[in-house]
């Protein structure tokens, strides 16, 4: 007689929640996965795969379709408003993982990687969850359907604003100061930019320009702000105004985004987590570390957190995953953190004295050390080597 497997409850179908899903079937899990949203619509605009991301992509068999379906990032720099090198220009070194690079995709389409990787019949959409509980044996989640489900471990993957990750976490979201706008842009006129990753910083605003493919743009545009409604105030004309005064290829992306493109948001963030979870509950992604976006890791450590809790699931039991995903992540997880805050502070930083001093530091910096600092945060641990020397 056979041991059935055991179940497992993913409670969000965003990034963090279908690789948590990939990588627990994988390790011989039955999973359901349940999100409030009735479709899953394109949401966003582009994220950035940095190498270690797609290392941990690969691990979950998806890394080949995003490859395919993604646009490959040869160069990132950092610019002055008038094009004045604060970072790089640099190279994107690969990590020591053969074949892997680092890459833009859309949000939608890497969504529609992860879906396509895990059995259809194991997503519910349009419930949501009211509670979850637990005991000893398994976990119990309540849904607004009058309903509950019920499996051996309950993973928390609904986003930033998760209730239940707040109340079992603690650490609020809280606004980082600044907000604005990102858009994907029409094709672009001219090969400038192909393959590249460029930011532009000024006084309390910057931009942001990123190839993504068939001549568009991913591009952003953030500034100081008081209260999160900001944003929302925003127009096409306003920022087509801003951008002239900066380098002509941020213009460019601007003025081929149709006006309607754009999609506001406000930058908030959760202090670096002492724990993941309790017991049978673990929490993954933005429920759990939700960071700045300086880094352009967000959507990368959450799909660590898949990976190492993929590894740990195929060697502990069930009552131990939690805690075993814990010794795996959480001081990681605090870097990234920590440093993704830090990343704002040459150009959102209140003091303009702060400003250029770290724009300055930055610029003086040599090659090689920006290029080690830089490198070293686009390598995926060797999560099984941890996992059993922990």
């Amino acid at each position: 007689m056979t041991t059935p497997s055991p179940t497992a409850l993913v409670i969000g179908a965003g990034i963090a929640g279908l690789a948590s899903a990939i990588a627990l079937e994988r390790a011989g899990f039955s999973v359901r996965v349940v999100d409030r949203a009735p479709v899953l619509a394109p949401m966003g605009a582009a994220l950035s795969i940095w190498a270690n991301a797609v290392d941990a992509l690969d691990q979950l068999g998806v890394g080949p379709a995003l490859r395919d379906q993604g646009t490959r990032i040869d160069q990132m720099a950092v610019f002055r408003r008038d094009g004045r090198p604060v970072i790089g220009p640099r190279q994107v070194n690969d990590s020591p993982y053969p074949g892997a690079r680092s890459y833009m995709v859309t949000r939608a389409a890497l969504q529609s990687i992860l879906l396509a990787a895990i059995d259809p019949a194991c997503l519910t959409l349009g419930v949501a969850m009211t509670e979850v509980t637990q005991d000893a044996g398994g976990v119990s989640v309540q849904l607004d359907t009058g309903t509950s489900i019920s499996g051996d471990i309950a993973i928390i993957a609904d986003g930033i604003w998760s209730s239940q990750a707040g109340a079992m976490l603690g650490g609020k979201p809280r606004h980082a100061g600044y907000g604005g706008v990102l858009a994907l842009s029409d094709p672009v006129a001219g090969e400038s930019g192909a393959h590249a990753a460029h930011e532009y910083w000024g006084l309390g605003a910057r931009f942001g320009v990123f190839d993504i493919g068939g001549g568009r743009r991913y591009w952003f545009y953030m500034r100081n702000e008081a209260d999160s409604a900001e944003a929302r105030l925003l127009t096409h004309a306003q920022i087509a105004d801003t951008a002239r005064d900066w380098m002509p290829e941020i213009g460019a992306a601007i003025a081929a985004t149709p006006a309607d493109r754009l999609i506001p948001f406000s930058i908030h963030a959760k202090p670096p987590p002492i724990r993941l979870g309790k017991g049978r509950i673990l929490c993954v992604g933005d429920a759990a570390h939700a960071m700045e976006p300086n880094l352009g890791q967000g959507a990368c450590q959450a799909i660590e957190d898949a990976v190492a809790l993929g590894v740990i699931a195929r060697t502990r039991p069930v009552s131990a995953i939690v805690d075993g995903v814990e010794r795996l992540r959480l001081k990681r997880i605090a870097h990234y953190v920590k440093q993704s805050a830090e990343g704002a502070r040459a150009s959102h930083s209140r003091s303009a004295l702060t400003r250029g001093v770290l724009k300055v530091a930055l610029g003086m910096a040599p090659a090689a050390l920006t290029n080690r600092v830089i490198s070293g945060m686009h390598v995926l641990p060797d999560y099984p080597a941890l996992a059993r020397d922990g």
